[in-house]
């Protein structure tokens, strides 16, 4: 566990309660990411439920989120209106059970095709086409971590369209 105390938010439940942890605990802190991205918010900055302190920077509050998110009684939420397929992967990456929650690998393909509007892929440049290889038993795979500049870029533009109508009504 890290000495840091401001860094609770983003510790998978597993690490909190002192258990052997692998890569999954960084797919965790990934979705926590995801839903600050949705709200322009940190965790829990709204404060805990039947808390007086609305900020969540008090060393009782963090040992307070501690408790609760290693128990699963508590998760980050997103906004009502945050897209069904950006909620679908916050909640995998947010999944008690470590391995409930998807892979690296599995979360860039999953990003990569966003299910958006017809408007927002237009924005986004062009469809992202799948590449695909035959492995030497002579089927066809995706090759991982193969993507080009341009389709980096489009992964960006697409996760800035999703982003973008939330980010804008945090500033309204």
């Amino acid at each position: 566990m890290t000495a840091e105390i401001g860094t609770i938010s983003w510790i998978a439940p597993e690490v909190l309660r002192g258990e052997q942890y692998s890569e999954k605990a960084d797919v965790y802190s990934f979705g926590v990411v995801l839903t600050e991205l949705d709200t322009c918010r940190q965790p829990y900055s709204d404060g805990l439920p039947d808390d007086d302190n609305r900020g969540g920077n008090n060393k009782h509050s963090n040992t307070r989120i501690a408790v609760l998110v290693s128990a699963g009684s508590l998760k980050p939420n997103v906004h009502a209106d945050c897209p069904r397929s950006v909620r679908q992967l916050v909640d995998k990456c947010l999944s008690y059970d470590p391995e409930d929650r998807p892979s690296a690998l599995q979360i860039h393909y999953e990003l990569r095709d966003l299910e958006l509007g017809d408007e927002e892929l237009a924005d986004s440049g062009r469809r992202i086409t799948r590449t695909r290889s035959k492995s030497s038993n002579g089927h066809s795979s995706r090759r991982p971590f193969n993507a080009s500049k341009t389709e980096s870029g489009q992964v960006r533009a697409r996760l800035a369209s999703v982003f973008c109508q939330n980010n804008l009504r945090a500033n309204e």
